[in-house]
């Protein structure tokens, strides 16, 4: 046994070596997109991010930023820092492997096969285990399906994208992989005394894992069956439910009882003191903490003296949990620091409880409630019909104080409340009408009843999709499209690294063998070349998912009863970390992101059974071998090797034959998960920023994750233009954000809203009644008259932006380019183009539309565009989406030069495009990149040749997408209609430009053009 730990122990460690130095070599070397850039500051400067938080992920992050050599390599450190623990994950998987597959292996077992473990017995001879001959064939059986099995993990799509970026997932995945495998090692010395120090451990790790994310929580179905199995190695059918519904029971009371009743408990004690009695903020949270863990540390005291094992060891449990949990005592502390960001400033217990509750985001129902056609239950109120809602528990916030002397108190400000719907379904997945066209579109139609409601006395009609509508959104969308899909990324294969939303071209699941491909999703032959040498397209030929599938057989079969429970366990993780999720979560159509990182989880247990498929491949192919000869009459009655040896051949066959499936994986994932040299994020926060002028402290407006996160990181890691203010409008409608606002940050004095914190508070004012107005016009002090384009309320982060406005000419006042116009009250008629934010101005008659000069400087001189224009650097579709960003300005910037009569500088900015945002790295593209405005571009400055490039390549690309949309059946043809045209509509375009321009081959586009409007005419 000791020999065997070493071996174990060794290969674990050189899977971990292996692991590591592929995530270091290629993590990014500065911020990704998304909310990395937020985390990345977060432990940077220990601020509060967005809900529910993730404090430990945060103090941990710290610790590895100290590391940094400077500002700039901040990033560097974090992403190391998820490069180390996924590793750390790959180290616990294969341990985790190893175990299992040993305890197949080995025949001796103190509970006669009953148990997941043999009980450990006295020091066996040289290389056994458990007391039995342990032979040299089982030992690289269980070695090889430990790292075959971790390796294709180690390689897979999801975990390793996660992998090389500052986020949680890697971090969540090693709590996950580590609890596993501790109930595993409980499992192991489960007889011996203390060794509930297991369990205990678990639970602190677990408590713990709730700062960084709340999947750890999901491996608890798995360990209690772990448990119930070891302590009841005869129980039955009924038993193993019973254990499982305890689990669920378990998880329930942990995420809805124990998370937010340590809130709850805590808000009515600061009630008592800070209403009640007049004490100052958060007394009574201190006293609540002073009372509980002394009454815990006496019940631990009582438990143990008293000899209750069951209840001591819960409680030591509980207690664990809650200090790990503790580690949201560091989001208390910052938050009340007022630290520049400080999203829900979760300084007190009432706001901390919101906070982790993620107040702000929808939630949608989950077992029965209202689907996306249901209507609101209304009743008459006075004169008017108003909806009915269920009025929830109260919102606490503390009472803007009047005068310096005021006590401090809380108010309720609002009541959670959600509609009273008149039609309600079972299971109900179709809820969210903003998505009803998308519902149809998955589920062909609304196939349901029409019923008639009553709308104050008015009936309308209202139909209510079916049982069987909300069932095929379910399997079709929730679970085919949004997990299997990424479970096939990960042990099949991946089309191309585009985002899908159920189109056939873009991010499905790919086997490699093409008759299977073409049937699925037409000829691959035909996509555009861009698609097809795509670096996200991989290809696996499924050999993981084939390997899966043999572990899983083995398992089930290997060890008769232990072999079966074994995979139950195994089994339970991976649904509850993959299908249940889906169920939880009830997504909606149209995701802004791709979520294959939700079910990474799942895609672990999954790596399980890859592994065990080592010994499964052996024991195949031991079988057929052994039936295969011994049909042959020439050996029949003779062996060609001995059996041992003949075994021992066949298991270092399967080994090397399974160790070809992570090379494979390898090779062809290494190009799209290389994030080395990869600079763009950071750069686009710096571009943003540098946009605005050096004086006046001015402001900009952003909306979205990545325009918001890149530049508060330039700001607060970088140190960049901490002038300038970065305002959120999508947080503008929360008191919280508008406190911050009004605070100064850096060198950026406080914003002029000079509001009343009274007047703002949540639940006062949120909106505004503009039906009073006598014109369609609202004016500002004596400069702005801002159209309201028929608007009859306006919303608190509007009124937030009007009085912005208002103080423009003291105050410069932008917005990003990125952001959509009614994000902003339309006003883009307002303002003036200056780099990748627009000046706001109240004369938009006076001045032209784009500020060419400052445009030109910035593009030419200032902006950084690093690693864009290297071939060997890997964008994703999210960094190519700025760096088309970028291509759009540029010939935005030139046409308006040519416009000007500047054909001069016109070329020098479209050389420049070409040289750091090349056609090489970057595609063209119609929409996204503006290429046919380049084009034109081109041509107007007299340079044909240039223009002819980008035409052709257009061309190409969208005749060989329509041929692609062309080549199905017609029926298939058909459910691609709306694409078809548009292609068609991109070709006509083209053709424009192409005649205009005077191409030779014009004459011959125009034949292609009708040939295939002709043909779409005739479809349908």
């Amino acid at each position: 046994m000791k020999h065997f730990n070493r071996i174990d122990t060794l290969f674990g460690w050189l899977t971990f070596a292996i692991a590591v130095t592929v995530y270091a070599l290629t993590i990014e070397p500065t911020a990704s997109f998304w909310d990395c850039p937020e985390f990345i500051l977060s432990g940077y400067k220990l601020e509060v991010g967005h809900p529910p938080g993730a404090p430990f992920f945060m103090l941990t992050a710290n610790l590895f930023s100290q590391f940094a050599s400077s500002p700039d390599d901040v990033a560097r450190m974090v992403n190391l820092m998820s490069a180390l623990l996924s590793a750390l994950t790959i180290l616990f998987l294969f341990w985790t492997i190893s175990h299992l597959v040993r305890r197949l292996l080995d025949p001796i077992s103190s509970h006669e096969g009953d148990t997941l473990v043999s009980v450990k017995t006295n020091e066996a001879p040289s290389g056994a285990v458990g007391g039995a001959s342990f032979s040299l064939r089982k030992l690289i059986l269980i070695e090889a399906s430990a790292f075959v099995g971790s390796l294709i993990y180690t390689f897979s799509d999801t975990f390793w994208f996660s992998a090389v970026e500052g986020e949680v997932y890697a971090f969540s995945s090693a709590f996950t992989a580590a609890v596993f495998w501790l109930a595993l090692k409980w499992e192991e010395h489960a007889d011996e005394p203390q060794s509930d120090r297991w369990l205990v451990l678990i639970a602190y790790l677990m408590g713990l894992s709730i700062g960084v994310h709340l999947l750890n929580l999901l491996c608890l179905p798995a360990i209690v069956l772990v448990f119930y199995h070891r302590r009841y190695p005869g129980g039955r059918r009924f038993g193993t439910l019973l254990a499982l519904a305890f689990s669920f029971l378990l998880i329930a009371v942990i995420l809805f009882g124990i998370i937010p009743g340590v809130c709850t408990l805590g808000g009515w004690c600061e009630l008592l003191l800070v209403n009640g009695l007049g004490f100052r903020f958060n007394t009574g949270l201190i006293l609540y903490l002073i009372i509980l863990f002394p009454l815990l540390f006496a019940a631990i005291v009582y438990t143990q003296r008293h000899c209750m094992r069951v209840a001591n060891t819960s409680l030591l449990c509980l207690l664990m949990l809650l200090l790990g949990y503790g580690s949201y005592a560091v989001t208390f502390v910052r938050a009340s620091a007022n630290t520049p960001m400080n999203q829900n400033a979760p300084k007190d217990i009432f706001a901390l409880g919101r906070y982790l509750a993620r107040d702000q985001y929808e939630h949608g129902p989950l077992l029965y409630g209202q689907a996306y056609t249901s209507q609101p239950r209304l009743r008459v109120e006075g004169n008017y019909c108003v909806p009915d809602v269920n009025e929830g528990k109260a919102i606490y916030q503390r009472k803007p104080k009047e005068s310096e002397g005021e006590k401090d108190q809380y108010i309720v400000t609002a009541h959670h409340s959600d509609y009273r719907y008149e039609q309600q379904m079972l299971f109900p997945r179709m809820w969210n009408p903003r998505h009803a066209q998308a519902y149809e579109a998955w589920t062909g139609g609304n196939h349901g009843r029409e019923t008639w409601y009553d709308r104050c006395g008015e009936s309308v009609p209202v139909r209510m999709p079916s049982q069987w509508d909300n069932l095929r959104f379910f399997l079709s969308y929730q679970c085919n499209f949004m997990y299997w899909r990424y479970f096939l990324w990960n042990f099949a294969g991946r089309q191309n690294d585009l985002q899908s939303h159920g189109e056939p071209e873009h991010g499905n699941w790919l086997s490699g063998f093409a008759p299977l491909d073409n049937w699925r999703l037409g000829d691959q032959r035909l996509l555009p070349d861009e698609l097809q040498h795509n670096r996200g397209h991989n290809v696996y030929y499924c050999l993981p998912l084939l390997l899966g599938i043999i572990g899983i057989v083995w398992q089930l079969c290997a060890n008769g009863r232990r072999g079966v429970r074994q995979c139950h366990v195994v089994g339970l993780l991976f649904l509850m970390t993959g299908l249940a999720i889906v169920v939880y979560l009830n997504q909606t159509p149209g995701q802004p992101r791709e979520r294959d990182y939700a079910y990474a989880g799942s895609f672990y247990a999954f790596a399980v059974w890859c592994g065990m498929g080592v010994a499964g491949l052996s024991d195949l192919l031991r079988r057929v071998l052994s039936s295969g000869l011994s049909r042959l009459p020439v050996l029949k009655h003779r062996h060609v090797l001995p059996p041992r040896h003949a075994n021992l051949a066949l298991a270092v066959l399967a080994a090397v034959a399974s160790l070809s499936v992570p090379l494979r994986m390898v090779s062809e994932n290494w190009d799209d998960h290389d994030r080395s040299g990869r600079y763009i994020c950071a750069d686009a926060g710096h571009n943003y920023l540098a946009s605005l002028p050096a004086e006046g402290n001015p402001v900009i407006l952003t909306n979205g994750d990545n325009d918001t996160f890149p530049l508060w990181y330039a700001q607060e890691v970088e140190g960049f233009r901490t002038d300038a203010r970065v305002c959120n409008m999508s947080y503008l409608q929360t008191d919280w954000y508008i406190d911050q606002l009004r605070r100064q940050a850096y060198d950026s004095p406080a914003l002029p809203i000079e509001w009343d914190p009274a007047d703002y508070i949540t639940g006062r004012n949120d909106a505004y009644d503009l039906h009073d107005l006598s014109s369609d016009t609202l004016e500002l002090g004596n400069q702005w008259r801002i159209p309201l384009h028929g608007r009859r309320v306006l919303y608190k982060q509007e009124l937030a932006l009007t009085e912005l406005l208002r103080h423009s000419s003291q105050r410069p006042l932008y917005v990003a380019t990125s952001m959509g116009e009614d994000d902003y009250l339309n006003l883009q008629d307002y303002t003036v183009v200056e780099g990748l934010a627009a000046r706001f101005t109240p004369q938009p008659d006076s001045v032209p539309r784009m500020d060419t000069a400052k445009t030109y400087d910035l593009l030419m001189h200032h902006f950084r565009f690093r690693g864009i224009n290297d071939p060997a650097v890997y964008h994703d579709e999210t960094a190519r989406g700025m760096a088309y960003r970028y291509r759009r300005l540029f010939v935005q910037l030139a046409l308006h030069l040519i416009s000007e009569h500047d054909d001069d500088r016109a070329r020098n900015v479209l050389r420049r495009a070409d040289t750091v945002v090349p056609l090489s790295t970057v595609p063209a593209d119609f929409l996204m990149g503006s290429d046919l405005d380049v084009a034109r571009a081109y041509a107007l400055i007299g340079d044909s040749q240039q223009a002819a490039v980008r035409i052709r390549l257009l061309w190409r690309s969208a005749v060989q997408m329509l041929s692609f949309y062309l080549s199905p059946s017609p029926s298939a043809v058909a459910a691609s209609a709306e694409r078809c045209s548009r292609q068609l509509y991109f070709m006509r375009r083209i053709l424009e430009v192409a005649e205009a321009t005077g191409m030779p081959e014009a004459g011959s586009m125009r034949s292609t053009f009708q040939t295939l409007a002709d043909q779409l005419a005739n479809l349908f």
